[in-house]
C-alpha cells in the first residue's frame, strides 16, 4: 500500500500515527444483480407489521416498576405500573401482539429508595395505584388499543414464565460485573502505539480524472 500522507501525534505515553493510502486502481465493484419480478401466479406472502418500540422504565427497590411508551402507529402515549421488577425482562427482544410485532428496547433506571438523592433528599416512590403481587395496570392511554395492554400482557407473561431464570441471570451478571471491575482496577490498561490506515475504497470513481481517462 502506497502512503500518500501521514500524521503523527505524540501523547507522551504513546503515539498515534495516521497514514493515508492511495486509492486502488482496481475496477469498480460490479453492481448487485437485479432480482427478477415474482411470477403472476405466485401468491404474495403476508406478514404482520413490525415496529420499533422504546419503553422508558423506572424500577423502584427492584419491586415496582413504572413504564412509559408511545405507540408507533397511533402515536398514543401509554403509562403502566406493575408490581414486579420489569428490568428483568431485558433478554426478551421481541414483543408479539395480535396485530403487530415490536422490536423493543429499554434502559431501566434503577432507584433505591433507602438512599438519598444527589441533592440530599430521601428518595420515594411516586403516587401509584394499589397493585397485587405480579399485577400490572395501564394508567394512561386506552388499554384496548393494539399498542396498549397487549404489550404489558406480553411482558408480564414472559416474566411469570421465566422469573426464576431471569433472577439467576441478574445475579450472574452482577457477579461478573463486580469481578470485571475489580480486575480492571488491578490491571489498568497500558498505553500502546497505534497506526491507523485510511484508504479510499477500490474503484475508478475514487481516482483522479487523468487516471480515469488513461484507463479508457
Amino acid at each position: 500500500m502506497r502512503v500518500q500522507a501521514s500524521t503523527l501525534s505524540d501523547f507522551g505515553t504513546h503515539q498515534i500515527e495516521i497514514l493515508l493510502g492511495t486509492a486502488s486502481d482496481l475496477p469498480d465493484i460490479p453492481p448487485p444483480p437485479v432480482a427478477s419480478p415474482p411470477s403472476a401466479d405466485r401468491k404474495p406472502r403476508t406478514f404482520k407489521p413490525r415496529y420499533l418500540l422504546h419503553i422508558t422504565m423506572t424500577v423502584y427497590d427492584k419491586q415496582i416498576s413504572h413504564l412509559k411508551w408511545q405507540d408507533p402507529v397511533s402515536k398514543e402515549k401509554f403509562e403502566a405500573w406493575c408490581q414486579w421488577d420489569a428490568s428483568l425482562v431485558g433478554p426478551m427482544h421481541q414483543i408479539k401482539t395480535s396485530s403487530a410485532d415490536y422490536l423493543w428496547s429499554c434502559f431501566p433506571r434503577m432507584i433505591d429508595t433507602t438512599r438519598a438523592s444527589r441533592i440530599g433528599r430521601p428518595m420515594a416512590i411516586p403516587e401509584h395505584p394499589a397493585l397485587l403481587e405480579n399485577q400490572h395496570l395501564i394508567t394512561q392511554g386506552d388499554p384496548a388499543q393494539p399498542g396498549g395492554d397487549e404489550i404489558m400482557q406480553c411482558l408480564s407473561a414472559y416474566y411469570l414464565k421465566h422469573q426464576t431464570t431471569l433472577r439467576e441471570l441478574r445475579v450472574a451478571q452482577e457477579t461478573y460485573n463486580n469481578h470485571a471491575r475489580a480486575w480492571r482496577q488491578a490491571n489498568p490498561p497500558k498505553p500502546e502505539n497505534h497506526t491507523i490506515w485510511l484508504k479510499p475504497h477500490r474503484g475508478s470513481r475514487y481516482l483522479d480524472a487523468a487516471k480515469r481517462e488513461g484507463q479508457q
